[in-house]
């Protein structure tokens, strides 16, 4: 059956809702039935209870809190803003579209640029289009191309990639659904004006100023506006392990900043960076294939996070030159 476009816009709106609650709150018995009618998620639902033997909630519940609380802090603010800090300009900007649209921000406990949160405006921008016709729905979808190319898809192809590393299979299918579906939804709309495209902030050339150190360097690689990368706890904990050196515990700045001493004073600062050197290729290679699979303004948005990852390619061989 062919849906008219009313009908797509409701269907999208009630997926928007699904996904926005998938990363809100992670699986639930109130999320589970529909996640089951879902194909792409039934099947990775079906990974994992293979995985574990049976479905148990509160096992899922873990995992969320693993990956989502410990690991990839799902905010806009954390991949686009220079202090990669929820809370910064982009929560403001992502905060300042809701009102703009009359959308009704029902408390969360999360900020405004939290991904669910963003789907869940997506799923009110198409329920919106899905009542009305005309010039009304027009605007509804010109609110979605707005929002899509000045906010989410900046950061969604960077997110995909660091949920994708924590090997986790029904949230890896989370992010590559919810990646596929805004993808489609982009292609269904007007292209884009290359005015309102969204621009990463200007990255510092840190290795010229004399006084950098391994803190300055960890903090430039902790901001993926800047560096191109994510790195999580987990990552830094594989960093460590494969040049067998202590990272240590605590928030993510404490554990690079204890790694990269560490591999300064024990002779391992080369296989650190040999192993920064994959995470930046992995990135590389994810960044192409989202400009290939996703229209424009895809294309423009990988132009500029290869710009990054380049930037810090070129940066890691410089200290490496210096080992």
């Amino acid at each position: 059956m062919t849906l008219d476009a009313s009908q797509t816009a409701l269907a999208r709106s009630r997926v928007y809702h699904l996904l926005g609650k998938l990363f809100l709150y992670g699986l639930t018995d109130e999320t589970l039935p529909h996640v089951r009618a879902v194909d792409e998620l039934a099947d990775a639902l079906s990974v994992f209870r293979a995985q574990t033997g049976e479905l148990d909630l509160d096992s899922a519940a873990a995992d969320y809190q693993h990956i989502f609380g410990f690991n990839v802090f799902a905010f806009g603010s954390t991949f686009l803003d220079e202090t990669a800090r929820v809370g910064g300009d982009e929560t403001e900007r992502v905060t300042d579209a809701y009102l703009a649209a009359g959308f009704p921000v029902v408390e969360t406990g999360e900020a405004a640029d939290h991904l669910g949160v963003e789907l869940n405006f997506l799923g009110f921008l198409a329920r919106m289009e899905s009542e009305h016709t005309g010039d009304d729905a027009e605007h509804a979808r010109r609110l979605t191309r707005t929002f899509l190319d000045e906010h989410l898809l900046a950061w969604l192809a960077p997110i995909t990639v660091a949920i994708r590393r924590q090997g986790h299979p029904f949230f890896t299918a989370l992010a590559d659904l919810t990646l596929e579906m805004v993808c489609d939804h982009r292609a269904d709309l007007e292209p884009p004006d290359d005015q309102s495209l969204r621009e990463l902030p200007e990255p510092p050339d840190i290795l010229e100023d004399p006084k950098t150190g391994l803190r300055d360097i960890g903090k430039y690689l902790l901001t993926p506006a800047y560096s191109g990368i994510y790195l999580s706890r987990d990552d830094i904990r594989a960093l460590s392990r494969g040049g067998e050196l202590p990272a240590g515990f605590g928030a993510r700045r404490t554990m690079l900043n204890n790694l990269l001493r560490s591999a300064a004073d024990y002779d391992g600062l080369t296989d650190v960076l040999d192993g920064l050197r994959v995470l930046v290729e992995q990135m590389r290679e994810a960044h192409r294939a989202f400009a290939k699979t996703c229209p424009p303004p895809a294309g423009q948005m990988a132009e500029m996070w290869l710009g990054r990852l380049d930037r810090t390619e070129e940066m890691l061989g410089q200290i490496a030159a210096h080992v």
